[in-house]
């Protein structure tokens, strides 16, 4: 039965080879990632996904004010104030679709590719 000196010694020669292996192995990972390739192919995306999310901004402050002039046009006659039309569903809705695309694009302006790219790619480029 080999003992704990006994199998330390057999082992501590190896132990820099597989930690350079192990080096190597994660470096090819981190290399040939699929978001490290995309942003050699296309440099310029993180100001592309900023361009979309201001679009969507866009849309989104367009909407709400919509969603405001509907709610002002069927409130209104009702005598509801300018501040219970604003605290209506509707309007709160879409206020609130308008905040979080802020949020995006805020993130979107200070954080890294990598950090943001996954995350808000799938709802940036849905249809909804």
């Amino acid at each position: 039965m080999p003992t704990a000196l006994e199998t330390w010694l057999d082992l501590a020669p190896r132990v820099p080879f597989a930690q350079q292996v192990y080096n190597v192995t994660r470096q090819e990972k981190i290399y040939k990632s699929s978001l490290t390739k995309f942003r050699a192919e296309f440099p310029a995306a993180q100001k592309v996904l900023l361009a979309v999310v201001k679009l969507r901004l866009g849309q989104a402050e367009e909407q709400a004010r919509i969603v405001l002039e509907q709610e002002t046009k069927r409130l209104a006659p009702e005598d509801f104030s300018a501040a219970e039309i604003e605290g209506s569903t509707r309007v709160k809705r879409a206020n609130g679709r308008v905040s979080n695309w802020q949020t995006i694009q805020k993130r979107v302006e200070t954080e890294p590719l990598e950090a943001t790219w996954k995350i808000f790619t799938p709802r940036v480029l849905s249809e909804k």
